[in-house]
């Protein structure tokens, strides 16, 4: 089993979960399961190792992936006096127009072009960078623009 964990309840408005008080790997030895396996969700190569880990365990292994919703972290971090947004952008020279980012890292930022091309919505793109590593051609990196203001 994978648990993605990220602090909050999203669907209902970000309020904090019952995860702060009682804690997940708490709950999972209470039950009885023994193989609990966690690590940032951002560290993606630890990620794949935790899995593969579980996956050859004996009995119910549960590997909890723990990263802050970025959604409401970038909304507090607007709020900042002097905050600079980031962006990421895809560098047309490098890409090779592989589309990992939109077939298989899936996030919504990205569109892919009549042309083949991919390029970013920057109204949907919270800047994390956590697109990067998916890209084979290493062609996505950051941009910034001032949101003073905001």
């Amino acid at each position: 089993m994978i648990i993605m964990e990220n602090g909050t309840t999203a669907m209902t408005g970000h309020q904090d979960h019952a995860g702060g008080v009682i804690k997940i790997e708490t709950l999972l030895k209470g039950l009885g399961i023994e193989q609990v396996f966690a690590c940032d969700t951002y560290s993606q190569e630890k990620l794949t190792g935790l899995v593969r880990e579980a996956l050859k365990t004996e009995g119910i292994s549960v590997v909890i992936a723990r990263h802050p919703c970025m959604l409401k972290f970038t909304r507090g971090q607007r709020k900042r006096k002097g905050y600079v947004q980031k962006h990421v952008t895809i560098d047309p020279k490098t890409c090779t127009q592989a589309h990992v980012c939109v077939e298989s890292f899936g996030c919504p930022s990205f569109v892919r072009n009549l042309d083949g091309s991919v390029s970013v919505n920057t109204d949907l793109c919270l800047g994390d960078g956590s697109c990067r590593p998916s890209c084979p051609d290493q062609a996505i990196g950051f941009e910034k623009e001032t949101n003073e203001g905001i």
